[in-house]
């Protein structure tokens, strides 16, 4: 199946910038959008938090591209203050190019078929060009998740809290500079972690 023109397009972090007061430097985006029919799956993590994760397409002709989306959300229905952690379950796993993202969250799109019992040993795909990042990292204490919910008030900070859910758009591979490669033919892996140790699988192929 094709993908709709809403995902044609280089691999990027889209849709509108959403500033979060409580940081005043990274913003939060929201999701890209995913037609009816997606894949989707979730685990549960640390502290009754859920890490969902949701792909435009099972099926992708060459040269097209695939919508990812990650969520964290509280299934309680009380706050939850989860401290942040560094419990990586994989390396290498971010919403941007420069790590420089206030989810605790991850993902990475690998080629081949895996599993949690080997996917240390898989190289993902770059999805990012090369690009400037900033040299100050705003350190994160901890997310107050709101009861319910995906909204997360930052720590340290105050304000009404962003959303936990970000998107990408893979199109391919950036093997050096800003030139993308098309996915080749063949099964892909998509893998999306937090920082408390959580791993969740998807998988699309490249027909």
């Amino acid at each position: 199946m094709a993908a709709p023109s809403t995902f044609i397009g280089v691999a990027a972090v889209v849709v509108i910038a959403i500033l979060a007061s409580a940081l005043g430097l990274f913003p939060a985006r929201s999701g890209v959008p995913v037609p009816s029919g997606a894949d989707s799956t979730s685990v549960m993590s640390a502290g009754g938090l859920r890490l969902s994760l949701q792909i435009s397409t099972t099926s992708d002709r060459q040269g097209g591209s695939v919508g990812i989306n990650v969520t964290e959300t509280n299934t309680n229905p009380a706050h939850v203050n989860e401290s942040a952690a560094t419990k990586w379950a994989v390396t290498g796993l971010h919403m941007d190019a420069c790590y420089a993202s206030i989810y605790p969250f991850g993902v990475a799109v690998y080629p081949g078929h895996y599993t949690a019992q080997n996917i240390s040993s898989a190289k993902a795909v770059n999805l990012y060009p090369l690009v400037p990042c900033p040299l100050l990292i705003r350190s994160i204490s901890g997310y107050y998740f709101k009861p319910s919910s995906s909204v997360v008030v930052v720590l340290p900070g105050t304000g009404p809290g962003v959303p936990m859910t970000s998107g990408v758009v893979a199109a391919g591979n950036y093997t050096s500079g800003t030139n993308v490669n098309p996915f080749a033919r063949g099964s892909y892996t998509v893998v999306a972690g937090d920082e408390w140790g959580s791993l969740v699988f998807l998988y699309f192929a490249v027909v």
